[in-house]
């Protein structure tokens, strides 16, 4: 999935420039083999980082291909963390992947942001206490993480 509308059900928590970007970056669809690289997105993710947010990949990735083959080496710089289904024993959307990946990053769940390509992660996000943007396009989710961080 997809790694990234709608605030968390019950909270107005003010999201601050010390909050975390929880995604998975959405691959373009490619011609090719494998996906493509949304470079828009990170691009994106680029600036928020300049801007002082903390910004992780959440994957359910069963190898380290994400490390080894999809990101560069400054890509992956651009990335505080990767909390990796592989690596810790879960997947989405199980509510502790939500909470481990903001206890890496310092942060509560409610000042947390997931972007995900699948719905249902981001229902489970928003469940677990969790801002979250379902991604369906560049432009749309960029402008739903724009207005949920101006709140």
């Amino acid at each position: 999935g997809a790694v990234p509308s709608g605030i968390a059900t019950g909270t107005t928590t003010r999201i601050s420039s010390r909050s975390t970007l929880t995604c998975a970056v959405p691959a373009s669809k490619s011609a090719g083999n494998g996906p493509a690289k949304n470079t828009k997105l990170i691009d994106y993710i680029a600036q928020l980082r300049k801007e002082g947010y903390k910004i992780g990949i959440l994957s359910n990735v069963a190898s380290n291909w994400l490390r080894d083959t999809f990101l560069s080496d400054d890509e992956q710089a651009l990335f505080d963390d990767f909390v990796l289904s592989y690596e810790v024993g879960m997947v989405k959307p199980d509510v502790r992947m939500f909470t481990l990946a903001a206890e890496r990053l310092g942060v509560t769940l409610e000042e947390a942001v997931l972007i995900d390509d699948k719905e249902n992660y981001c229902t489970a996000a928003r469940d677990a206490g969790m801002h979250a943007i379902y991604y369906q396009n560049f432009a749309q989710a960029k402008r739903d993480l724009e207005e949920t961080l101006a709140e």
